[in-house]
């Protein structure tokens, strides 16, 4: 999978934390979409649950979700 817009195209995210996302500059790894996919997009209210590690760069992860 691809980053940035492919993650948005099939709705891993919600479009309030596609934005957060696309500001800070990292997106939800493979095995987070495939979460996404089964159980629905990831919204600001899913980050009191995320990990960094759950997106492509730990980092950009934690300030996505201090952020959202």
């Amino acid at each position: 999978m691809e980053s940035g817009s492919d993650f948005y195209r099939f709705g891993a995210c919600t479009p309030h934390l596609q934005r957060v996302c696309d500001e800070i500059g990292t997106y939800l790894n493979d095995g987070s979409c495939k979460i996404a996919e089964a159980v629905g997009p990831f919204s600001t209210h899913d980050t009191y649950n995320m990990q960094p590690s759950m997106f492509t760069s730990v980092t950009g992860g934690a300030q996505v979700i201090d952020f959202a």
